[in-house]
């Protein structure tokens, strides 16, 4: 199929805004934004990085999306058809929003407006040739090298107030003890972490900066345990080729885990990702279709001593029960309940699953972005991130990647 000059001339303007969201999406993670907010007047304090230091990249996402509204870059030449996902998760959020009692109509609105930022994103990538996806690497090769700075700075201030050995017993408050004051936040961090497994594993040619910049993720990032938990699903998916093989290491991890069970459930109860997880079954026993989207921190208020009654009886070791979800699955099936979570993660594993059967069509850089998106949500199992702007600029992505890898096959079957 030939394509006119016309479409040639705008693939290089679909690279550039596919770029410049990636950007938005990662300063949030290389908490950059803290001090961009800064520079346009917001007042943010470097141990609060949760409000409008966030926010700022929402902001500019949005307003970067209402820039390209009026464009015709996309809307005459998009297979729309393909996005089903994206609309079947707006209409999701709209029923939650109309059935749920505490649904924040600031967040579905955020929702919705994410939504359409993954829309375009998708639409734009499944327009993308492969010959021109090397264009990509001229935004995201920044961020790449900032984050391999800032992986040094961490490990020298790091290292410098603290021995090995300590490092190594005591990772989580080791982190905060040393890069808090930096606005360096654990969480982010470890997303970022993610972004340079990636791009070293499939964009990187030389293979000096491809081994120092994992070995760098791999130190500072040992006692992350969510990066774990993404790194090792995403590499399971992207460099294990047989199912086969995959299924036994699975099996062996979970006889592992088994075996260590009790000492598994000690370790939970010490960790508030428990009570979370405690909190989730009480959302689906009080509300099946969920509480609604932002409305988790509002039901854990009210209900705040009659959870903290029932978790001091599985021996609590805490006295709060914490507002924040902590995981990604809590805050899906606690926001939507069951029935619409179910479905939601249905849609999420199914571009995972996809990524994984096509993965010998992708090009480097598509298996970087769906290497990625698989890593930020198997993250999100001890991590509540879901509903940010990086993710679903990554959706986005993802999404618009196995449409066009599908759709290439099936031409070129047709032909």
């Amino acid at each position: 199929m030939r394509t006119s000059s016309t479409e040639q001339i705008r693939w290089p303007w679909r690279l550039g805004i596919i770029n410049a969201f990636i950007i938005i999406g990662l300063l949030r993670l290389t908490n950059l934004n803290y001090y961009l907010s800064q520079l346009v007047g917001i007042e943010v304090t470097v141990n609060n990085l949760g409000g409008d230091a966030f926010n700022f990249n929402n902001y500019a996402a949005a307003a970067f999306l209402v820039l390209l509204i009026p464009t015709k870059l996309i809307w005459t030449t998009a297979r729309w058809r393909s996005a089903w996902s994206i609309y079947a998760l707006g209409l999701i959020y709209l029923f939650n929003a109309a059935f749920t009692p505490y649904a924040n109509t600031t967040w579905i609105a955020y929702q919705l407006i994410f939504l359409m930022i993954a829309l375009v994103l998708h639409l734009y990538v499944q327009h993308v040739e492969t010959t021109f996806v090397n264009r990509f690497r001229r935004g995201t090769r920044v961020i790449y090298w900032l984050s391999i700075l800032l992986m040094i700075f961490s490990a020298v201030v790091m290292f410098s107030q603290h021995s090995v050995s300590y490092y190594l017993a005591e990772f989580n408050e080791v982190f905060v003890q040393s890069l808090d004051d930096f606005g360096i936040v654990k969480q982010k961090y470890g997303y970022l972490l993610g972004f340079v497994l990636a791009y070293s594993l499939f964009i990187v040619d030389n293979r000096y900066i491809k081994v120092l910049a994992i070995v760098l993720a791999i130190i500072t990032g040992l006692g992350i345990r969510s990066f774990l938990i993404g790194s090792v699903a995403a590499l399971l998916l992207y460099k294990v080729k047989r199912l086969k093989t995959i299924t036994i290491l699975v099996s062996l991890a979970a006889a592992g885990f088994l075996f260590l069970w009790s000492d598994s459930i000690r370790s939970l109860i010490y960790d508030t990702r428990f009570y979370s997880y405690l909190n989730a079954l009480h959302i689906i026993q009080e509300f099946p279709l969920g509480v609604g989207l932002g409305g988790y921190p509002v039901y854990t208020e009210i209900f705040h001593r009659e959870l903290y009654a029932s978790f001091f009886d599985v021996e609590a070791l805490l006295d709060y029960i914490p507002l924040a979800p902590e995981s990604d699955i809590v805050h899906l099936l606690g926001s939507l309940g069951p029935w619409l979570g179910g479905l939601h993660m249905f849609i999420i594993l199914r571009i995972i699953w996809l990524g994984y059967r096509l993965q010998e069509e992708l090009c480097p850089f598509q298996k970087c972005i769906l290497f990625y998106f698989t890593f930020m949500t198997f993250f999100g199992i001890s991590e509540d991130s879901i509903f940010s702007v990086n993710y679903w600029i990554f959706f986005g992505l993802a999404s618009g990647i196995i449409a066009r890898v599908i759709f290439q096959t099936r031409s070129i079957s047709d032909s």
